[in-house]
């Protein structure tokens, strides 16, 4: 696996370029974009390269889709998905869904289809016999979990009863040179009589790696993941942005010892999720700013005050998860950025997943 620091044009071409496919787009996409938060799946779709697109986003969240509209120009459908009319969603070339997971995380009640927030997706699971003109192509994310859960039974049964193809992944970015943990399920789905590039791949029960990848050599990733540095704030080294994002004392005194500690030279992070900030345990890595030989998990209050230890910026976590360097969050609190990253997906992760689904085996 290659090591190393990146250079400015690896970069780019990792977190914040546009990496433009090989494939050759005939038409312009019509796309649906469900459950489409702060955009994540758009903006996959662009660094994967099939620009222009013609796309209709829904979502219920109105501070999601204030952010949305901010950094794309365009309202968001701010419309329950269990009363839209079908013709709303009916003839569209590509599914690009990301259903909540609460339903199916590990860390919930795991009550799936009981679960009122998998209503939605059920009946768009429902509606697939129903479509005059279904999807030709999907890409469905969720948490590891969704895997083994009876929604995705029902959808696996709708797509197989409506003649698709379809193949199963679970993948981190930290496969993909960046060094962050959120391991996420994926199913990607095309219509009959196109196949997969490598067909042979659908009898898999999960598939951990992407084929036809850049960032994979046959099953296994071809890079370790980059340094941590690469994904901070030009000035991550300035105080004030310390004092801006540092731990505070009694959180500190309180919790100092559970935190998930790494450097700037580190080549890991733990999942940063919704309750960043307002939780310790479970919930993303803090950045040890001090002296690297304090050992902050073992250290009294006065040497964890030492070690100077911050949260990563929203614009960090960010930056790891993909988001173009002039994605804006228009005047959101960090609170509320934490918040909807937390809910984000990793643009790399399935720009990569969106190449290999528009590879067909009669290419």
């Amino acid at each position: 696996r290659v090591r190393g620091r990146l250079d400015n044009c690896q970069l780019n071409k990792l977190m914040i370029g546009r990496s433009f496919g090989s494939m050759t787009q005939i038409q312009t996409l019509k796309v649906l974009e469900l459950y489409s938060g702060l955009g994540g799946l758009r903006l996959s779709l662009s660094k994967a390269g099939f620009e222009p697109f013609h796309i209709k986003a829904f979502d219920v969240n109105p501070l999601a889709n204030s952010v949305y509209k901010h950094n794309f120009g365009e309202e968001v459908n701010c419309k329950d998905l269990c009363t839209t009319p079908l013709r709303e969603i009916e003839d569209h070339d590509l599914w690009l869904m990301s259903p909540p997971c609460q339903p199916y995380t590990r860390q919930g009640k795991q009550k799936d289809l009981e679960d009122p927030r998998a209503r939605s997706l059920l009946r768009l699971i429902q509606s697939f016999s129903s479509l005059k003109n279904p999807p030709n192509y999907l890409l469905l994310e969720n948490v590891k979990g969704f895997e083994v859960s009876e929604s995705r039974n029902r959808l696996i049964d709708a797509l197989l009863s409506n003649g698709y193809r379809y193949q199963e992944f679970e993948l981190s970015p930290n496969q993909f040179r960046i060094p962050n943990s959120r391991l996420r399920y994926f199913l990607l789905a095309k219509k009959s009589p196109m196949e997969f590039l490598y067909p042979e791949l659908n009898s898999r029960s999960m598939i951990g790696f992407i084929p036809d990848s850049e960032f994979f050599s046959g099953e296994s990733p071809k890079y370790s993941p980059a340094l941590i540095e690469h994904f901070l704030e030009p000035d991550f080294t300035d105080e004030s942005l310390f004092e801006k994002f540092k731990i505070p004392t009694k959180i500190l005194a309180k919790s100092g010892r559970l935190f998930d500690i790494v450097f700037p030279y580190s080549d890991r992070s733990c999942c940063f999720t919704k309750s960043y900030c307002r939780y310790t345990e479970g919930t993303g890595s803090v950045l040890q700013m001090g002296d690297s030989s304090i050992l902050a998990n073992e250290c009294t209050l006065s040497l964890l005050e030492m070690a100077k230890l911050r949260y990563f910026t929203p614009r960090e976590i960010a930056n790891i998860h993909g988001f173009p360097s002039d994605y804006g969050f228009g005047g959101l609190t960090n609170r509320q950025m934490y918040c909807l990253l937390g809910n984000s997906l990793n643009v790399v992760v399935v720009s990569e997943l969106i190449k290999y689904l528009f590879k067909n085996k009669s290419n």
